[in-house]
């Protein structure tokens, strides 16, 4: 197989993918770990995160600011209930809580997010997504 060959963890992602750019098929559900192996095989991973929308819609953005109350109540019980039931993975989130509850949320029938890596743009579509920044 050709290089570069990318590692996708989530299902939906690799479906869109697959199509653009070589996927591997390694039976692995996280990569979190396996960095090393990764690199020595000249595997290079692709997350979720490293998408983000191609342009944005202000209608997009609108419609998300009107879910964000909505958006932070979750987060919120889903942080509460982690950290009575699940410790471990309440204290592994990447981002801080509070963060999360007041970041950016876009929705849009048509959202086309896209990442770069390995000199590669792929392009998925999405209903909505959470900025990070």
């Amino acid at each position: 197989m050709t290089r570069p060959i990318f590692a996708v963890e989530d299902d939906e992602l690799v479906a869109q993918v697959a199509p653009q750019v070589a996927v591997w098929d390694s039976g692995f559900s996280s990569y979190a770990d396996l960095d090393g192996l990764l690199d020595a095989l000249k595997v290079t991973p692709l997350r979720a995160e490293q998408f983000g929308p191609v342009v944005l819609d202000s209608r997009g953005v609108v419609s998300g600011e009107d879910l964000r109350r909505r958006f932070a109540h979750a987060v919120e019980h889903l942080r509460d209930e982690l950290m009575r039931g699940d410790q471990p993975l309440h204290d592994s989130l990447a981002v801080r809580w509070s963060s999360l509850c007041t970041a950016q949320v876009i929705v849009e029938g048509e959202l086309e997010l896209a990442a770069d890596a390995a000199g590669k743009r792929v392009v998925v579509e999405a209903g909505a997504h959470v900025r990070r920044d």
